[in-house]
C-alpha cells in the first residue's frame, strides 16, 4: 500500500511539473472575436445545409457528383485514412507485444578428453511479452494528439467539401450566365442590325449620312465579338465544371440552364461564437492547437522515468520430442532515468512548444480571417443590391431615353446619330445589369463559404467503387 501511494504521488507531482506550456489557455487572451457582426439591411432567411437554394436541382447534382468523385476530395478522404492508421498504431501502446519465437540448431563443442568433442541438438520455443506503464502518461498523451489529428483532418476534409461546393456553383453559374449573356447579345445582334438596314434605307434616300451608318456597323463588329467572348466563356466553364467532376473535359456535360435564377433571401449571420463553430476550418486550426499542446506534454513528460515490464514463456529441450515436458518463464521490470544527454530532450519539449506558438497564431489568424470574410460578405451583398437596384433603374431611363430619341428624330428634332448613341447605351445598360446579377451570385457563394455550415459533418467517404 505504502509503495503504491508513493508511486501515486510521484506520478501525480510528474505529470503536474511536465505538462509543458499549454498554448491554448491563452487563445481567448490573443485571438479576441467580435460580440456581433455588422447589421444587415437585407430581408434574411434560416439556413440549412448549404447556405444558399438556387432552385437548381441540377446544379445540387453536380455538388453531390463533386463530393463523391472529385480527386481531391478523394486525396483529402485518403488523407484522413492515413491518419486514422496512425491513430491506430498509437492506441496500440495500450496493449502489451507478444512475440513468438521458435529456434532449432545443432552444434558441436569441444569436450574433455578422451571425448574430444560433443554433437547435440537444441529446440526453443518462447513466447516473450513486453509492456510500458505508462506512469506518467506520455504515451496517453501521444495518443491524445493523434485522435486529434484524426479530427483535424476530418475537419479538413469538410473544408475542402464547402470549397468544393462553392467552385462547382462558380462554374455552373458561369455556364448559365454566359448562356445569358449569349441569349442577349444575339438580340442586341439582332436590333442593331434592324437599325442598320433601316440607316442603310435611309442613306439611301438621301435622309441619312455615311457616318451613321458606319456608327452603327462599328457597334455590330462589337457585339459580335462580344458574343464570341460568350461562347468561348460558356465552353470554358463546361471544361472547369466537368474537370471538377473528376471527368476528362470534353465540353459534352449536359446542363440545362439557360438563365439566372431567382436569388434567395439573404442567410441569416447569427453571433461569430456560432459562426465560428460552424466553420470547420476554424475547427481544424483549434484542434491542431490542441494536438501541439498534448504534443509538449508527451515531449515534457518524456523526461520522467519509464517502466518497462516483460516476461517469457518458453519450452527447451534437447530433443525435439521432449520440447513441451516442461514449461520456463521469466520476469523482468526495467526503469530507465535519463541523467545527461546533452539537453536533448529539454530541446525537443522547446521544440513542441514552439510548434503549437506556431498552431496558437495559425488559428488566431484563421479566426480573424472567418471574421473578415462574414464582414465583408454582409457588406459586399447588401451594397450590391443597391448597386443592382440602380443599374435596373438606369437600363429602364436607357429604354426610355432611346423612344423618346425616336420620336424626336421621326418629328425631326433630332439627327440619327442621337437614336444610335442611345441605342447603344440601352445596350450597354442591358450588359451592366446582367453583369451585376452574376456579381450578386458570386458574392452569395462567398457568403455562403464564409457562414460554413453543419452539413459537411454529415458527410461520409466515398465507396471505393468511385
Amino acid at each position: 500500500m505504502i509503495f503504491r501511494n508513493t508511486i501515486m504521488a510521484i506520478s501525480l507531482a510528474g505529470v503536474t511539473a511536465c505538462s509543458g506550456p499549454q498554448m491554448a489557455e491563452k487563445a481567448d487572451k490573443i485571438v479576441p472575436t467580435p460580440a456581433a457582426f455588422q447589421k444587415s439591411a437585407l430581408p434574411s432567411m434560416a439556413r440549412d445545409g448549404w447556405c444558399s437554394d438556387f432552385g437548381a436541382p441540377e446544379l445540387d447534382g453536380f455538388i453531390s457528383q463533386a463530393l463523391d468523385k472529385n480527386f481531391d476530395m478523394k486525396s483529402a478522404w485518403a488523407r484522413l485514412e492515413q491518419a486514422e492508421a496512425i491513430a491506430a498504431q498509437n492506441d496500440a501502446t495500450l496493449f502489451p507485444v507478444v512475440s513468438l519465437q521458435a529456434t532449432a540448431g545443432r552444434s558441436k563443442s569441444p569436450a574433455p578428453a578422451p571425448v574430444g568433442s560433443v554433437e547435440g541438438n537444441s529446440f526453443n520455443l518462447s513466447a516473450p511479452v513486453s509492456y510500458e506503464l505508462d506512469l506518467f502518461g506520455r504515451l496517453a498523451k501521444q495518443r491524445e494528439a493523434s485522435d486529434l489529428d484524426v479530427e483535424a483532418f476530418r475537419n479538413d476534409t469538410q473544408s475542402l467539401a464547402i470549397t468544393m461546393a462553392a467552385q462547382v456553383t462558380e462554374a455552373w453559374l458561369d455556364v448559365v450566365s454566359a448562356r445569358q449573356r449569349a441569349t442577349l447579345l444575339r438580340d442586341q445582334v439582332d436590333v442593331a442590325n434592324r437599325y442598320l438596314e433601316l440607316t442603310s434605307l435611309r442613306l439611301s434616300q438621301g435622309l441619312a449620312n455615311a457616318l451613321d451608318v458606319n456608327s452603327q456597323l462599328g457597334d455590330i463588329y462589337g457585339l459580335d465579338a462580344r458574343l464570341e467572348q460568350a461562347l468561348a466563356a460558356e465552353q470554358v466553364a463546361v471544361f472547369r465544371l466537368e474537370a471538377l467532376l473528376g471527368t476528362p473535359p470534353t465540353g459534352t456535360l449536359a446542363i440545362s440552364g439557360v438563365e439566372l435564377p431567382s436569388l434567395p433571401a439573404f442567410p441569416e449571420v447569427g453571433m461569430p461564437a456560432d459562426v465560428l463553430q460552424e466553420r470547420p476550418d476554424v475547427r481544424s486550426a483549434w484542434i491542431r492547437l490542441e494536438a501541439a499542446d498534448a504534443r509538449t506534454a508527451a515531449a515534457a513528460r518524456n523526461r520522467l522515468p519509464s517502466i518497462k515490464l516483460s516476461a517469457n514463456l518458453f519450452l527447451q529441450a534437447a530433443e525435439l520430442g521432449n520440447l513441451f515436458d516442461e514449461l520456463f518463464w521469466s520476469l523482468a521490470a526495467q526503469a530507465t532515468q535519463p541523467v545527461f544527454e546533452g539537453g536533448r530532450r529539454n530541446a525537443a519539449v522547446d521544440q513542441a512548444a514552439a510548434q503549437a506558438k506556431e498552431r496558437l497564431y495559425a488559428y488566431g489568424q484563421t479566426v480573424v480571417k472567418a471574421v473578415q470574410e462574414v464582414q465583408t460578405a454582409v457588406v459586399q451583398e447588401e451594397h450590391q443590391s443597391v448597386v443592382l437596384e440602380h443599374l435596373e433603374a438606369q437600363q429602364g431611363v436607357a429604354a426610355t431615353a432611346l423612344d423618346l430619341a425616336r420620336e424626336r428624330y421621326r418629328s425631326g428634332a433630332l439627327d440619327y446619330l442621337r437614336v444610335l448613341t442611345s441605342l447603344r447605351t440601352l445596350q450597354s445598360a442591358e450588359q451592366s445589369v446582367l453583369d451585376a446579377r452574376r456579381q450578386q451570385f458570386s458574392l452569395r457563394v462567398q457568403t455562403c463559404r464564409a457562414l460554413g455550415g453543419s452539413w459537411t459533418k454529415e458527410l461520409t467517404a466515398p465507396s471505393e467503387e468511385n
